[in-house]
């Protein structure tokens, strides 16, 4: 099975893998804009428990983080946007021993309609893909793609 997950989802997804018995049945997992190290605008809603063991430095978070980030042979890709707004710092989306690919000028909830993001997606579920190709042009396109419209305007 793939599993994609957006945001908080990300975080339940690696802790059904690592401590609810998900790992001999998972293939991927996709997570866009997941905090896995915390973010620091989850103490905007302290009352929300997703929130509070969102918070970096957490009890859950801790527990999630220990020992290594991955486990294999479970093929894990992170995708992040330093303009998330909502995962921050937007370096809490990465995680060691993952596929970890920056879609420039995306918003938090941008991750979910994105076309560059689901051939991301797409490159990580196809389970005959070889190293991922298309990353780097897709990468490229897109930021050429977001400098045109700016200097267009609105």
């Amino acid at each position: 099975m793939d599993l994609i997950a957006h945001s908080a989802g990300g975080l339940v997804a690696r802790y059904y893998i690592k401590y609810l018995g998900g790992a001999p049945k998972v293939h991927s997992l996709v997570t866009l804009g997941t905090p896995h190290h915390g973010t620091y605008t989850a103490a905007l809603f302290p009352l929300h428990t997703v929130a509070r063991q969102s918070l970096p430095n957490s009890d859950f978070i801790k527990e999630l983080n220990a020992g290594p980030d991955t486990v294999l042979p479970i093929h894990y890709t992170c995708v992040y946007s330093k303009t998330d707004g909502v995962v921050v710092p937007s370096s809490s989306a990465l995680l060691e021993g993952a596929r970890n690919v920056e879609i420039p000028f995306l918003t938090h909830w941008g991750f979910l309609w994105d076309r560059h993001v689901y051939q991301v997606i797409r490159e990580a579920v196809d389970h005959t893909a070889g190293a991922y190709p298309h990353y780097r042009q897709l990468t490229a396109a897109s930021r050429r793609a977001k400098r045109k419209a700016k200097k267009r305007g609105p």
